[in-house]
Parts: C-alpha cells; structure tokens; sequence
C-alpha cells in the first residue's frame, strides 16, 4: 500500500466495489444486508500519493441457519469470577456475582496476608458486578482478592508483572 514514509490523510472503502463510498474511518464497520461474496476496495491517499488494494471475494455472507432464544442463566449463588486478564500490568477485572441483597466486602492482600486494599465495603444489590484494580503503587508479585458477602467466602490469586 501507501508509501510509510507518508502520512495517512485519508481512508475510502468501497465494502461492495460498486463504485461507491461507504466508509472513510481507518478501521470501519459495516453491515451487509445481501447474501453472497463481495469484494472490498481500500483507496488510501497521503496528501501526494494514492494507492489502491482490491480483494476479490474477501467478504462472504451466508444464511442464518437457525435461531435461538436467549435465556437468562443468572447463577443461584454467590460466584467470585477469575480476575482478567492475568498476570496484569498495570489494571485488572474482577468480577463477582451477588444473587440476594448482601453486604459484600472485597478486599485485595499480599502474599504475607497484609491487606493491600479494600475494593468494595458496602450492601448490593443481586447482579453481576465489575471492578477495576490498579496496581500502580504496588510491586509485582502475587496477590490474593477475597470476598466476603454473607456466610460466602471466596478467593483467587492474580500476578501483577510489571
């Protein structure tokens, strides 16, 4: 494509190369509502160059070949999920279920059992619930979260690599 030494100033696809333009973003999504193959045509210009790629057949779109409800699987219980991703660097996910009205206490420790932080320390509701953790200010190693919510404990290791 584009020579690299020259900015990027614009995007044009053409998704069904039928000559017209639908989407001028560097990463672009777009819907095809016709079964079949199409070809996609990207036209790149830089200020003082343009360059064309054309595939032949790169988007294929078939049938639905069948249709299911979805249904709703809340647990039943009190679940405490695996952080994600892990190890991390420099924030993580932590998830946990909650399927009645409880106090939910969520607490962060070190491998000597010192408490790093306290996540969550309050009532909630029954949902499903997501948390962000940051370890900025604290050394790579591994860590344990623990939450308390009623008579459920639950814990799990997570690595933090920095």
């Amino acid at each position: 494509m584009a020579d690299p030494s020259n900015a990027i100033n614009s995007w044009q696809w053409d998704f069904n190369n039928d000559g017209t333009i639908d989407a001028t973003d560097q990463n672009p999504s777009y819907t095809y509502s016709q079964l079949g193959n199409y070809s996609v045509k990207l036209i790149v210009f830089t200020g003082s160059f343009t360059d064309t790629l054309i595939r032949t057949d790169y988007i294929s779109v078939n049938p639905v070949t069948g249709v299911e409800d979805e249904v709703n699987h809340s647990p039943e219980e009190f679940q405490l999920f695996q952080n994600y991703p892990n190890p991390f660097n420099p924030t993580t996910t932590i998830k946990y279920y909650v399927p009645e009205e409880s106090f939910v206490n969520l607490k962060v420790y070190n491998v000597l059992g010192t408490e790093v932080a306290e996540l969550v320390n309050e009532k909630k509701t029954p949902g499903l619930y997501e948390l962000n953790f940051g370890g900025e200010n604290i050394p790579s190693g591994v860590y344990v979260y623990r939450v308390k919510a009623g008579s459920f404990t639950a814990s799990k290791k997570m690595l933090l690599l920095k």
